[in-house]
């Protein structure tokens, strides 16, 4: 049975207990009650929010500096969401920075994510919206949603364009390809050994162009060793003197000697003119003495031609007949 003293007791650790109770829910709730929070807005349109809930944290680079205050529809744009968040007094949120819904784990629970920022921007004030970014796998999803799009249109084209007389359109052109394709076969079978041929002499004025150009290099290369050889130089040194020679000669006296020779041809021609009316004989007598007066003009050339220095030094008779 339970004795006064024994009711007294717990009635007075009750007391205590719902003291020290009262106290500590004061001191925690109190705190957040009265931590000084600044309150910003944030329009989504077109995206979905599920999975993100009012409590949930709210974090500035990687670091919990808020919590997610209400989430509602836009009365006038029903396809925008305003998310309402508070913040820590004095969190030094920029102009340029946004604010991405991001993806917690494999949960599906969502956060709020402010990025970015620069130190050069101007603070954003408290009461005012904070620009909405966009996540990697949102821009990731909207872009698959662009080329599901595009595939799907052009699945569309292909099915029209396979489609209705189009179709038969097709089958014909495809059967005319096979037909050119075989006509093409049996034109290279019955010409196969035609065009081994002309491969094959293809291939020999190929290797006849190589020789051709190998014979054209080193002949040119001979010419230009021959033209930067010593004796070629000499030769043109040699011709120089030669030439210097031959201006220095008095060409006077063989001006004569040509002189009086085409004279005596002119005198030859006009006595054969008169030895014709003569006789055939006499005809015959004129045209070897012509031709003995000739062949000594062409060996006096021809001495003149080897030897120039002749016409300045003469030669011996004896030199002459041997």
């Amino acid at each position: 049975m339970v004795t006064a003293a024994q009711r007294v007791r717990l009635g007075i650790f009750l007391v205590v207990a719902a003291t020290l109770l009262a106290i500590t829910l004061g001191v925690v709730a109190g705190g957040k009650l009265m931590e000084r929070r600044d309150h910003y807005a944030i329009r989504y349109r077109d995206l979905s929010v599920g999975g993100l809930e009012p409590g949930a944290d709210v974090k500035y680079s990687g670091i919990r500096v808020g919590r997610v205050d209400d989430i509602r529809i836009d009365p006038e744009d029903v396809a925008t969401v305003i998310v309402e968040v508070s913040v820590r007094q004095g969190t030094p949120i920029k102009e340029d920075s946004e604010a991405t819904i991001v993806t917690m784990g494999i949960t599906g629970m969502k956060t709020i994510e402010i990025r970015g920022g620069t130190q050069t921007s101007a603070l954003l004030s408290p009461g005012s919206e904070i620009p909405a970014g966009v996540s990697a796998f949102d821009a990731i999803s909207g872009r698959a949603e662009i080329v599901g799009e595009k595939v799907e249109q052009v699945l569309n084209n292909l099915i029209e364009l396979t489609g209705g007389e189009n179709r038969n359109h097709f089958i014909d052109l495809l059967s005319n390809g096979a037909r050119l394709v075989a006509t093409l076969d049996t034109l290279l079978v019955r010409n196969q050994s035609s065009l081994e041929m002309s491969i094959g002499n293809l291939a020999q004025l190929t290797e006849e162009l190589t020789e051709t150009t190998r014979v054209i290099r080193s002949a040119v290369t001979a010419v230009d060793s021959l033209m930067n050889s010593p004796s070629f130089h000499n030769t043109f040194a040699n011709l120089e003197d030669v030439s210097g020679d031959l201006s220095e000669a008095d060409f006077g006296a063989l001006a004569a000697d040509l002189s009086e020779a085409a004279r005596q041809a002119n005198l030859t021609f006009t006595r054969l003119d008169l030895t014709v009316l003569k006789g055939r004989q006499d005809i015959l007598q004129s045209l070897e003495s012509l031709r003995e007066g000739m062949e000594y003009f062409n060996e006096f050339a021809r001495l003149i031609a080897e030897n120039p220095s002749l016409i300045l030094r003469g030669k011996k008779a004896e030199e002459i007949e041997e």
